[in-house]
């Protein structure tokens, strides 16, 4: 990691993370030449799921987006029942699926899984 480079506050890497503007947000903390983001980021499960119960709109909308997304898609998050589930899919068959009660906790799996933070 580049020493000279400032980390954004955990809330803009989530809203980043959120709405797909991760290099653009790094860009404005000091490298606008990052190829891996990912150990510039400093955020965790907890700050994520804490950051979307805050912030119930932010993840309605990233489920809406993120769900309406192609049948081919490998990482996919859905409503089931009362609950969420995240899919990772691979050549139409589910491989893996986790079972979420709440939605910040769906969609805090689905984004750390989209950005390689597992």
């Amino acid at each position: 990691m580049d020493r000279t480079m400032r980390t954004p506050p955990k809330d803009d890497q989530i809203k980043a993370m959120l709405d797909g503007n991760v290099y653009e947000l790094l860009s404005h903390y000091g490298t606008a030449h990052v190829v891996d983001f990912r150990p510039y980021l400093t955020v965790d499960r907890s700050d994520v799921e804490s950051f979307l119960h805050r912030n119930p709109e932010a993840a309605m909308s990233y489920f809406e987006k993120a769900s309406a997304v192609s049948p081919e898609s490998e990482n996919k998050i859905e409503r089931s029942g009362d609950a969420y589930r995240v899919l990772w899919v691979d050549h139409g068959q589910v491989r893996s699926a986790r079972h979420f009660t709440t939605l910040a906790e769906a969609v805090a799996e689905h984004l750390l899984v989209a950005h390689g933070m597992y």
